[in-house]
């Protein structure tokens, strides 16, 4: 194969997944879109975040807490 028709087909192929990802993109907004229209999904996703932001403050402490100690000894020395 000459260089040309490589070039040719590889910007097919570019061109091919950007339209396919563009339209699986706008799938993936109206299918949201429609799942977020009734109010116990936007109560049961609401949920989730707020345990999932919960968590991960807890988490974030628990680290904190374990890292400080650390630090503080360091600059000590």
């Amino acid at each position: 194969m000459t260089q040309k028709k490589k070039t040719k087909k590889s910007s097919n192929n570019s061109i091919f997944k950007t339209v396919a990802g563009a339209i699986i993109g706008t799938g993936v907004a109206v299918a949201g879109a429609m799942f977020m229209k009734d109010k116990k999904n936007r109560d049961k996703v609401s949920k989730v975040l707020t345990k999932a932001k919960k968590q991960t403050a807890d988490y974030i402490k628990k680290v904190e807490k374990k890292v400080n100690p650390k630090i503080t000894k360091k600059v000590q020395k």
